[in-house]
């Protein structure tokens, strides 16, 4: 039986509080940024990537794939 690993990847940094999280159609994991108001996307090959188009002060908390898989 193989072993599970578990792998920390960082973020933005401290305060960026990830919140809500949600599997993509191509397995990569896109969670909400509630901290810093942005949204990430973890890919299988372990890139992580942070999108921040929100206005200032926004607060992102709930993120789900659309009824077209996106």
């Amino acid at each position: 039986m193989t072993q599970p690993v578990i792998r920390e990847i960082p973020l933005t940094g401290p305060g960026s509080g990830p919140y809500s999280i949600t599997v993509g159609p191509d397995g990569a994991l896109w969670l909400t940024l509630a901290g810093s108001g942005g949204v990430a996307r973890l890919g299988l090959d372990g890139e992580a990537r942070t999108y921040r188009d929100d206005p200032p002060g926004s607060r992102p908390l709930i993120i789900a794939g659309g009824p077209d898989g996106a």
